[in-house]
This record gives C-alpha cells, structure tokens and sequence, in this order.
C-alpha cells in the first residue's frame, strides 16, 4: 500500500469513528468494514490500462467545450483511439426518455453499424490473407 494508500485509509477510520460519536445507534459490523477496507484499498492499487478500443461519450449540449485533459475526462492518455464526443439535448437524466432518446438511440444505432461493417471487412481482409498464403 502506498503512502497515500495509508493516509486515505486514516482518513476514513478517523471519519468512521466521528459518525459513531454523532448518535449513530448501531456500529458497523466488523466483516463490513472489512469489505469497505478491501474495497478501498483496491480503489487506491487500482492502475487503469490503455484501451485500444473505441469509445464514445455522449453529453448535454450545454456543457462548455472542453479542452486539455477535461476533454477527455482525464483518460485522454488510456485511450488510444482517442474519445468521441457527441451532444445530446435534455439533462442527464432525460436522454434516456422522449424526445430526447431518439436522437441518441439513432446516434448509437449508427456508431453500431459503423462497428459492424469495420468488422466484417477485417474478416474479409482475414479471409482475403488466408486464401492468397
């Protein structure tokens, strides 16, 4: 565990014990702290990989343009085909309900068959590389 690793884990037994003295009745059994100790020091070890897959984000339009490291949310540097951003209208919450969902569901539609056909000609290649050897 790293020093930071120790200082968070402090941190939250510290806070931990504050919300015992504050009127909460009944103390946290010890096999759930135990979980909450291995989750968060998983949480801390955790070192994220490149990803070369694709990735798209979809987004409230009226959210500023971002640029440098907010753009891509940080993750920027895993990814390497980089992040597509696509507006959308409503709020969070809304694009997942009329009217807002029809335009995101045909944006997704169309990035899915995008996926599709880039597929299928890497297997013709495939087959095109297997037939000439």
């Amino acid at each position: 565990v790293t020093v930071l690793g120790h200082i968070n884990l402090l941190f939250w037994r510290v806070a931990y014990k504050v919300l015992l003295h504050r009127g909460r009745s009944m103390p946290v059994p010890q096999s759930l702290r135990d979980i909450e100790r291995a989750v968060l020091l998983a949480a801390l070890d955790y070192k994220p990989a490149p990803y070369a897959g694709r990735v798209v984000y979809f987004k409230r339009g009226v959210l500023p343009d971002l640029t440098g490291i907010a753009a891509t949310f940080g993750w920027g540097p895993l990814l390497a085909r980089g992040l597509e951003i696509y507006e959308t209208t409503g709020r969070h919450g809304d694009m997942f309900h009329s009217p807002h969902v029809e335009p995101v569901a045909a944006k997704v539609r169309e990035l899915l068959a995008e996926t599709r056909a880039g597929h299928a000609a890497e297997e013709l290649d495939e087959n095109i590389q297997a037939a000439i050897r």
